[in-house]
């Protein structure tokens, strides 16, 4: 019942009726919705875009990184994003310190507060348990084309604030990728095969990452890897451990694991592209064989060659390694030198070998060989 015209008084019985809005309403249905004036809305349209611009970055990545892996002969899963309680510790050999991706098995993962089954009732911290799960299940089914990957997330807790989500992408690789075939056998799963695979991420993102050793709690010694791009840890891949897998029932053959933090690939992929023209002056190669220290990495000396070789090396590869009696490592190299001025002469070749020897005994005490 109106007091004045700027009081109004609200029956007990309209519980709905709770603030200005409400009192709008109520006389606009009154005086009758077709009654009301029509003022279609003006001004400019932001040109805000929908959504971030790293979201979009991120999906457009994932696409080619789709694209990519299904033409190394992959196929994508899709996986739940729930876990049983004791799912993480079935795929932990021993507690190691590891940080990252690398240590997310040791994450303890979040209860659901209504759970519906008991296998479904945390939230995962890690790909490799539903990857794992993938692959027992094709593995009852097909001895070839066991090679799956997911992008999917997980969920790390903190501390009295909601889990932190990562988009991550998983890989897992067991047995041969295709089946027999009379143009001649098979290529199966290994260690240098899932490290062509990261290669593979790594170049089809523009990331330029180096490679170091990594302590994982589900990998094979010594068969673990992990990549970094300007100081940050973007994944690892390794074997699995074969005590994991026999835990597991999952086969006696070698099982590849990897996990790829999407958003860090993001931030360290090349913004564009840059083309060069061809060369028009022939390529010299040349080739050196040292012996180092076996605790001394390959990227180590690949680094060093880089550096010493300077613009005129265009190309470098790992050639041959074994072990020496008497406890030191042969580490045999290919590379290719080219100007993009003249020709180069042998004299000048053999300068830039010259250097990079010098290079290598100085910084890594290697000797030629």
């Amino acid at each position: 019942t109106p007091h004045s015209a700027q009081h109004f008084v609200v029956p007990s019985w309209r519980l709905d009726v709770q603030e200005g809005a409400d009192l709008v309403e109520e006389i606009a249905r009154i005086t009758g919705y077709d009654d009301l004036p029509v003022t279609m809305p003006t001004g400019e349209i932001p040109l805000a875009p929908a959504q971030p611009a790293e979201w979009a970055l991120r999906l457009a990545l994932e696409d080619r990184l789709r694209e990519a892996l299904k033409g190394a002969g992959m196929s994508e899963v899709v996986t739940y994003s729930l876990i049983a309680a004791d799912t993480n510790s079935q795929l932990v050999l021993e507690p190691v310190e590891a940080r990252g991706l690398a240590g997310a098995l040791l994450r303890q993962p979040l209860p659901l507060a209504n759970p519906m089954s008991e296998d479904q009732a945390y939230l995962r911290t890690s790909l490799v348990p539903s990857l794992a799960g993938i692959y027992a299940a094709n593995r009852r089914h097909t001895d070839y084309g066991r090679w799956f990957f997911e992008v999917g997330r997980v969920y790390w807790p903190r501390d009295g604030e909601l889990p932190e989500e990562k988009k991550i992408l998983g890989l897992i690789t067991g047995g041969p990728a295709s089946p027999p075939s009379w143009l001649g056998a098979t290529v199966a799963a290994d260690y240098a095969g899932m490290r062509g695979l990261i290669e593979l991420v790594l170049r089809v993102t523009g990331v330029d990452a180096t490679y170091e050793p990594v302590t994982h709690p589900s990998l094979h010694p010594g068969r673990a890897a992990c990549m970094a791009a300007n100081g940050e840890h973007v994944g690892y891949f390794g074997e699995l451990h074969p005590l994991i897998r026999e835990r597991l029932a999952l086969g006696t053959e070698p099982l590849l694991v990897a996990e790829v933090d999407l958003e860090a690939l993001v931030r360290h992929a090349e913004s564009a592209r840059r083309y060069g023209g061809i060369k028009r002056f022939p390529a010299v190669g040349r080739q050196i064989t040292v012996a180092l220290d076996p605790t001394v990495a390959a990227a180590r000396v690949q680094n060093v060659i880089e550096r010493a070789g300077g613009e005129l090396l265009v190309d470098l590869a790992l050639a041959d390694v074994f072990e020496l009696p008497e406890g030191r490592r042969s580490l045999s190299f290919s590379f290719t030198l080219q100007s993009d001025e003249r020709t180069l002469t042998d004299e000048e070749a053999n300068q830039v070998r010259d250097r990079i020897l010098t290079a290598l005994a100085q910084q890594l005490g290697a000797e030629q060989r």
